[in-house]
């Protein structure tokens, strides 16, 4: 912990000089930030005109509820600088608490502080990127779900999807995971308000400006990029239906593997610790991953599933699972042609983890039960 909060405040009073060495730093500091509230500043004179074409305060692609929300607060006129140093320090604080966590577990340890000291952190700090505040907020609704405080975890995953609308999905988890009648009410009636707001926001996006790859860029779509470059041009459809062709058999190769070498520990006395924390970043991530694109800094939600992941994998896996997910979080943007590496990297990591969620699921005894007659059948 000690060794993390040297690294991130040495590059923090340095405005992240090892950003502008990689040739990957923005025109400014925090330039996200002074993005968002330059357009909150906008909206406030026009309005939802911040959606239109045009020269000045257009193309807006995210809510009109952080908009809002900024202005609420009086925040629109805050200097970047402020907005992206509080980022940096929760974020930190949130790190510290999740290698706190892990205290027992060295390994463990040392594997996610190296992930939590690769690139993709580097950009969502550098660039005071506010997916560093639904990171926290989903952060904040694991803790307090896992303390029993469940309607106030829902307000918050609430707050992150019409905000940013990625953790709709997660709203949606805790919905059908809501047990009595007042929670499940009031799980519902938050899940359709927040539907509600997110499709007004939709019906007013450009249809015409949505977000092609880049080069700091993940996702299931992201084959179509690497096509491109080849200039195998394909269409959309067409791309989805390769990629997710090509995940599906990750997901089959990861399945049949671990039936013949079992890598979960699921009598593990620790299954339970992170297991909250564990889920609410992946439904988060997997959804992600799945719709289409998206920037590398949004990599920080993989990182919090890491440890559950590690610390369940058998012993002789561990190094393998490790590997995966150092080199899925290392070779990102700005590694140039590794970059490759780590999205193919990705895949196969991101098809583990749905074999793993399969085990420790209701599927769990379905495959245990078929690993079992499969290893009978291995010793006789």
């Amino acid at each position: 912990m000690f060794l993390l909060t040297v690294f991130y405040a040495f590059n923090d009073l340095n405005k992240w000089s090892i950003m502008k060495l990689l040739g990957a730093q923005g025109p400014i500091l925090y330039v996200d930030s002074s993005t968002v509230l330059y357009y909150s500043r906008c909206f406030e004179s026009i309005g939802v005109k911040v959606y239109l074409n045009g020269e000045t305060c257009s193309n807006w692609n995210y809510s009109t509820s952080l908009l809002r929300l900024l202005g609420i607060l009086e925040l629109q006129n805050t200097n970047e600088q402020l907005i992206g140093r509080v980022f940096t320090y929760f974020l930190l604080l949130s790190f510290c608490v999740l290698l706190y966590l892990l205290r027992g577990h060295s390994f463990v340890q040392l594997t996610l502080f190296l992930g939590l000291i690769s690139p993709p952190v580097w950009l969502l700090i550098e660039r005071g990127n506010f997916d560093s505040a639904i990171y926290l907020i989903i952060f904040l609704s694991a803790l307090t779900y896992a303390l029993g405080y469940k309607k106030f975890s829902i307000m918050f995953i609430s707050l992150s999807s019409i905000l940013k609308f990625y953790t709709l999905p997660l709203l949606f988890c805790t919905l059908i995971k809501s047990r009595g009648f007042q929670l499940k009410m009031f799980s519902s009636i938050t899940f359709l308000l927040s539907v509600l707001l997110i499709a007004f926001d939709l019906q007013l996006l450009d249809k015409n400006n949505i977000i092609q790859a880049g080069n700091n860029h993940f996702g299931l779509k992201i084959i179509g990029n690497y096509l491109g470059k080849l200039g195998l041009e394909i269409d959309l459809p067409a791309q989805y239906l390769l990629s997710s062709f090509l995940f599906f058999l990750s997901i089959v190769f990861a399945y049949l593997m671990v039936l013949k070498f079992p890598f979960v520990q699921l009598n593990n006395s620790n299954l339970s610790q992170l297991k909250i924390l564990y889920g609410f970043n992946f439904v988060v991530f997997i959804s992600m991953y799945l719709t289409g694109l998206s920037v590398d800094y949004k990599l920080i939600f993989a990182m919090a599933t890491a440890p559950f992941l590690m610390i369940h994998s058998q012993y002789k896996f561990r190094f393998l699972v490790s590997l995966l997910f150092l080199v899925s979080v290392w070779f990102t943007y700005p590694t140039g042609f590794f970059q490759t590496i780590g999205d193919f990297t990705l895949q196969i990591y991101m098809a583990i983890q749905i074999v793993f969620v399969l085990h420790i699921t209701k599927f769990g005894p379905q495959i245990r039960s078929i690993y079992v007659k499969n290893t009978k059948k291995t010793i006789h």
